[in-house]
């Protein structure tokens, strides 16, 4: 019988790549030919499953099997790709003992590297046989770059050698083959690629780490969501510094992440009733557009970016009921879906969005907080948030996105349904039932709001 049988009893099964010693199950498999010299000597893989079960051995041979595909996929898609060919170049200059650039040394000397010319001459030959001297256009493409290496001028060898950051991902996928079903890797790749553009892998600098932390939070996504994103692209960088032995430091090594917007509304305490209606006193008193962005905040509960990345046309001020129309625009993207919303102008927000136009001839409502064509979130905050602090109006654990926390307090004691609270702030709506039709109408929305706004003013 044998050795790949697993036999039970009257019950006689075969595995495929399973071989079975002493009961114990082993995954046996031979290599393809085209792709042995990547094992070294060996022709087939063989090890232990660390399992005497029929159906647990199944499994893990299944997952062994897929993991090989995948590998040997990869495998074969480098070769003849641009880091193989470079690989493949310095590899034929480490055969002549030669280094990249080094002709001229030689040329200053006098001398010839012999065996290397040879190389060279011989696969220049025409079809007669005749060698009229080295031609390029003649030579294999590994062969050709080393010749490129071998005769570059110094400023010319660090575009030859330094592979771009794609080239390295490649690299790194081929020594992670199951990053390639990850999207959280491709999405992270593509991201970094989009913020910091492709170009040599050791012209990257921490300032590129940074900018790429700063447009993912900016774009709303949470610091712990930052930082997966990092972990995704840091280890390519490492790849370069080992495995193409490229003197450089890692730009993404111990970058700080600060927290986000996001994390910010999670961890805040509300504002007090008499808090919200002094800042909005010493807002009036200002006046100006830093405190035309905090009345907003303080009346509507959105968020900071949703505020300060309004357009002219999301004003809607001739309207019977006005409201601000929250959507995706040039400046920032929207956190979730239920972010795009129209809110109801009410209170201190009618009047602060009133003056922006006023004292506005951009297409952005808020244009001293857009810089360059993109607005800093972060910096904005941190301003806000010291004026606050120097006006006395703000506890230790409370921000200006404390009024996002305050917002959903004060619909929730004037009465206001969960779901239309949810509408208003662009809460995600808790039920199935509320993910069907557009949702509620600005009138019921706007007659929750004044019902708050006057409730509050009774009572003050």
């Amino acid at each position: 019988m044998s050795k790949n049988w697993f036999e039970s009893g009257l019950v006689k099964m075969k595995i495929k790549y399973v071989q079975w010693r002493k009961g114990l199950a082993y995954y046996r498999r031979r290599i393809p030919h085209d792709l042995q010299k990547h094992y070294g000597s060996e022709t087939h893989l063989i090890f232990s499953l660390q399992t005497r079960d029929f159906r647990e051995a199944t499994k893990r041979a299944q997952e062994q099997t897929k993991q090989l595909d995948h590998q040997w996929v990869l495998f074969r898609a480098s070769e003849g790709s641009e880091i193989e060919v470079r690989e493949k170049a310095r590899a034929i200059l480490r055969r002549h003992d030669l280094e990249p650039g080094q002709a001229g040394e030689y040329a200053r000397h006098d001398l010839e590297p012999d065996a290397f010319v040879a190389e060279l001459l011989t696969h220049s030959q025409d079809g007669f046989g005749e060698v009229p001297g080295i031609v390029r256009e003649r030579l294999p493409e590994d062969l050709r770059l080393a010749a490129d290496l071998f005769y570059a001028k110094p400023e010319e060898i660090r575009e030859l050698t330094v592979p771009t950051f794609s080239e390295v991902k490649e690299k790194h996928l081929y020594f992670h083959p199951k990053k390639l079903k990850d999207p959280q890797f491709e999405r992270s790749v593509t991201r970094f690629l989009e913020v910091s553009g492709e170009m040599p892998v050791n012209e990257y600098r921490r300032q590129h780490g940074n900018a790429f932390v700063k447009a993912l939070l900016d774009s709303g996504v949470k610091a712990a969501t930052v930082k997966r994103y990092l972990n995704q692209v840091r280890p390519i960088f490492e790849t370069a510094i080992s495995e193409f032995e490229i003197q450089m430091a890692n730009p993404l090594s111990r970058l700080k992440v600060p927290k986000s917007e996001a994390d910010e509304e999670r961890s805040r305490e509300p504002f007090s009733l008499e808090q919200i209606h002094k800042t909005q006193s010493y807002c009036r008193k200002n006046d100006d557009p830093r405190r035309w962005v905090l009345s907003v905040l303080s009346d509507t509960g959105a968020r900071l970016s949703e505020i300060a990345g309004l357009l002219v046309e999301d004003v809607k001020l001739e309207h019977d009921l006005p409201y601000i129309s929250i959507r995706r625009n040039h400046l920032r993207p929207l956190k979730t879906a239920t972010s795009e919303r129209c809110v109801p102008l009410v209170g201190e927000a009618l009047w602060a969005v009133g003056r922006a136009l006023e004292n506005n001839g951009t297409e952005h409502l808020f244009p001293a907080l857009v810089k360059n064509g993109a607005i800093n979130s972060n910096s904005i905050s941190a301003a806000l948030n010291k004026w606050l602090i120097d006006q006395g109006l703000r506890g230790p654990k409370q921000t200006v996105h404390s009024f996002r926390h305050s917002i959903r307090d004060r619909l929730r004691n004037s009465g206001c349904p969960p779901d239309v609270a949810d509408r208003i702030g662009g809460w995600k709506r808790q039920g199935v039932g509320e993910g069907y039709g557009v949702g509620h109408d600005l009138a019921v929305m706007h007659k929750a709001m004044t019902n708050m706004i006057s409730l509050e003013l009774g009572k003050s």
